[in-house]
Parts: structure tokens; C-alpha cells; sequence
């Protein structure tokens, strides 16, 4: 039988957030591919565009989703530039 193995309260949370890009992650993970970019273009909000990149990012990240509360700021304004929305509300 395999064993188990029970987290600590650190790696839970780590566990619980999207991970905690670096500058070249963040290039990395949050680039959509081409046809990705395209089908961005359908969806009716700004947020909606950011909420589906971020949730893209980080699945292929870490192969898990997050709740959008938990985005983590950094990765939102990056998104945010990269799909040209300057002005954006949390």
C-alpha cells in the first residue's frame, strides 16, 4: 500500500495558489499560441479575456485551476498589457 503523506499548513497553501511566476515564467506560461489568440477575440469582456489566459497559463503551469480570486496581481497586469487593456479593476 503506498503511503501517505499529509501536508503542512506551507505546503498546502502553496498547493491552494497558482504558482509564483518569475519574469521569464510569466513569458513562458502566459503566451497564448496562435489559435488560442484568436479565440480570445470571441469572448464579450475584458475580463473574461483575462480570466480565460490566466486559467490557460496556469493549467499549463501546474495541470490544476484556480479561483480567479486567486490570481495573482503581477500575472493579471501582465496579461492585462499583453492584451492591451491598460486600465483594469480587481
Amino acid at each position: 500500500m503506498a503511503k501517505r503523506t499529509i501536508l503542512g499548513e506551507q505546503e498546502i497553501k502553496a498547493y491552494d495558489y497558482p504558482p509564483n511566476f518569475k519574469s521569464l515564467d510569466r513569458k513562458q506560461f502566459l503566451t497564448l499560441p496562435t489559435a488560442l489568440q484568436k479565440h480570445l477575440l470571441s469572448f464579450r469582456t475584458d475580463t473574461s479575456q483575462v480570466c480565460f489566459h490566466l486559467t490557460f497559463g496556469y493549467f499549463k503551469a501546474c495541470g490544476r485551476f484556480f479561483s480567479p480570486t486567486r490570481f495573482r496581481e503581477k500575472d493579471i497586469e501582465f496579461v492585462c498589457r499583453r492584451i492591451g487593456i491598460f486600465a483594469y479593476a480587481v
